[in-house]
């Protein structure tokens, strides 16, 4: 059986680029144990960097250009909620 190639996917910044996946590999129990893993790490330095965010003070805010009206915005948002993740 020969592997079909899909199309290579776009990486984002800070992501892991990988191969171009195959459909036998998009079958494999390793690569949805992989993606499920990535998912959970992302989401995890999602809700860090909301964390960070939140203890700094308003002149940092300021310095980077958000208001602490744009942080709380952020942070309550659930962890899951990633819009750089394209379904």
């Amino acid at each position: 059986m020969k592997d079909l190639a899909l199309a290579p996917q776009p990486c984002s910044p800070g992501a892991q680029c990988l191969a171009p996946v195959t459909i036998r590999t998009r079958l494999s129990p390793l690569y949805w144990l992989q993606r499920i893993t990535d998912r959970l790490d992302r989401w995890q330095r999602l809700a860090r960097e909301r964390r960070q965010l939140q203890a700094l003070s308003d002149h940092m805010l300021k310095d980077i250009g958000l208001t602490r009206a744009d942080v709380e915005r952020e942070a309550s948002r659930p962890f899951w909620d990633d819009r750089d993740i394209r379904q």
